[in-house]
Formats: C-alpha cells, structure tokens, sequence
C-alpha cells in the first residue's frame, strides 16, 4: 500500500486550487465533495461525490478544465440497449470485467465496457443508444 501514496494524495479542501474548486461548483452547484485527491499519475484532482445515493468522481486538471466525471456500475446495471450494442461487437463473448458511466465534454453520457478475453483487455464506448463509438487500446496484464 505504501506505493499507493505516490499516485494519490488525499486533500483537505482548502487545499484545492480555488479554481478547481469553483468549477466544480459550477458544474455541481450544491453538491458535498466527501474526498478530494490529487491523482499524481495522472496530473488531476479528482472530487468524490454522491448524487441520489450513487457515488460519482469528478476530474478537473490544476487549472480547472474539467475532464470527466464517472459512476461505477455493476454488470447487471448496465441498460439494455448496451448489452444490444455489445452483442453485436466482435467483443460479444468476451468477459466484461469493468463497467462506468461518463460525461465528458466530447460526450454528454457514455458507457466504458472494460472487457477481457485471456490477458487482453480492451474499453469500449457506446453512447446511450446503444451504438460503439470508441474502441479504447487494448493491454495485457
């Protein structure tokens, strides 16, 4: 655990650039941050929040640009029109292993399917009707 330290650092809030801070008010207005970090590795600040029981991360870099803000799901969770986009992937019988909802500033909602098949694993994105929209790199593990 001690090589965690050296890609996040939790933060209290005073801590935060007061631009970063701002912006995620603007984008968040009346929303408790419980757990700012900065992401070392990554060069950004993430705030974690909770908006009607689900929790949420927001991404801003040090100068307040926001990045992106994400919701774990769970494999049941993910909608239908989803599961018929995957269906019709050359990724269909791959396992899926992680599952997230974005909105970036390039998409307003889009779901990240992390799927793996022995030790590749590959994202992929569909926005909410279901259609692939990016295919992120694939990696071994």
């Amino acid at each position: 655990m001690v090589s965690l330290g050296a890609y996040a650092q939790d933060l209290k809030e005073s801590e935060v650039p007061e631009i970063v801070r701002d912006r995620f008010k603007e984008k968040h207005p009346n929303v408790y941050v419980y757990e700012w970090e900065w992401k070392k590795k990554k060069m950004v600040y993430k705030a974690a929040f909770i908006i009607k029981g689900s929790k949420y991360e927001g991404y801003f870099t040090k100068e307040g640009v926001w990045i992106k803000t994400k919701r774990d799901l769970k494999t049941e969770d993910i909608p239908q029109k989803i599961r018929d986009g995957l269906s019709e992937t050359a990724y269909a019988a791959w396992k899926i292993d992680d599952v997230e909802e974005h909105s970036t500033p390039r998409y307003e909602l889009v779901y990240q399917i992390e799927v793996k098949s022995n030790k590749q694993k590959v994202l992929l994105y569909f926005a909410p009707d279901g259609k692939l929209v990016e295919t992120g790199k694939q990696h071994r593990h």
